[in-house]
């Protein structure tokens, strides 16, 4: 079983990597209503000048809220996923 919580961090942080990648450099483009959206979906609009300055943004993005929930996944998922990780994969003693 601490094996298999192991390998689930592994999977989680794998997850959480390609939704990462997804959301952030994935890009459709609706030339009949002219809207952007995201790998996810998610409608985009211009980012705010001092979002580009302080955290690199591209001009498009999902917006304050969407930016929030997806650090908050992403980071989550890469500190729950590498502890599930160290304590399922460590040699027992």
């Amino acid at each position: 079983m601490r094996k298999l919580a192991g390998y689930f961090g592994l999977a989680l942080i794998l997850a959480a990597f390609i939704l990462g990648f997804v959301a952030y450099f994935v890009f459709s483009f609706d030339p009949q209503t002219k809207v952007t959206f995201d790998g996810l979906g998610r409608q985009l609009s211009e980012s705010p000048k001092l979002v580009r300055l302080i955290f690199g943004e591209d001009k498009q993005w999902a917006g304050w809220r969407w930016f929030l929930i997806d650090m908050v996944v992403f980071w989550g998922a890469m500190g729950l996923g590498g502890s599930l990780a160290a304590w399922g994969l460590r040699k027992k003693a």
